[in-house]
């Protein structure tokens, strides 16, 4: 038996009873599982499973295919974030951000942060670091873009502003993990970075 952390994302409803998972975790990656008996009428068999809550699950490791989980256990939950469409809406699209782009058995634990932040923001569980839906967006591409060695080497053709910009970057990745506050920059330069980003992911290939 293992164990692993994750953030649950997706839910589908499979067979009569059973759920199929998908969610995110910092030392797995993607991660899809199985949950027989969901819906039976013993209805305290899995109670913790529910979409942007974080459990801790236990399951067997297969080959091919699903595993199933024999034990859940809430450890965070982001549930206020339906209390606000279109916060819900930006978490959901991050949701679909990331099980687009990450892949299996693939350790993503900068990402996985970054996630768990921006939707504490989301929730306002942070109320000194408030953050738009743009800016919460673009840290997790960015966080996503640097774990995965996506992000260009050199930022800028002038070596001043090249510096400028890398220690700019530096400070966005903490605030993305909640190490930092968010830095105080003009609205013109927020939608060029995300714009930026965007563009970035597109480049590489990815689904943003």
């Amino acid at each position: 038996m293992e164990n692993a952390e994750v953030l649950v994302l997706k839910k589908n409803r499979f067979k009569e009873s059973s759920l199929i998972v998908s969610g995110l975790s910092p030392d797995d990656g993607r991660i899809d599982f199985v949950m027989k008996g969901a819906y039976s009428e013993n209805k305290n068999k899995f109670p913790v499973i529910d979409l942007f809550r974080v459990v801790s699950i236990e399951f067997k490791p297969v080959r091919e295919g699903m595993p199933t989980v024999y034990s859940a256990e809430a450890l965070d939950s982001y549930e206020t974030l339906s209390s606000d469409p279109d916060n819900y809406l930006c978490a959901c699209e991050l949701a679909r951000f990331v099980l687009d782009n990450t892949e299996k058995s693939l350790p993503c634990p900068e990402l996985y942060g970054a996630m768990n932040h921006v939707l504490a923001c989301l929730c306002g569980d942070h109320t000194d670091t408030l953050m738009t839906r743009h800016q919460c967006s673009l840290l997790v591409r960015l966080a996503y873009l640097n774990e995965n060695g996506l992000l260009p080497e050199q930022l800028s053709d002038d070596p001043k502003a090249d510096q400028l910009q890398h220690r700019l970057m530096a400070v966005l990745l903490e605030t993305a993990q909640g190490d930092l506050p968010l830095p105080r920059l003009e609205d013109s330069y927020w939608r060029q970075l995300e714009e930026w980003s965007i563009q970035l992911c597109r480049y590489n290939g990815l689904k943003s």
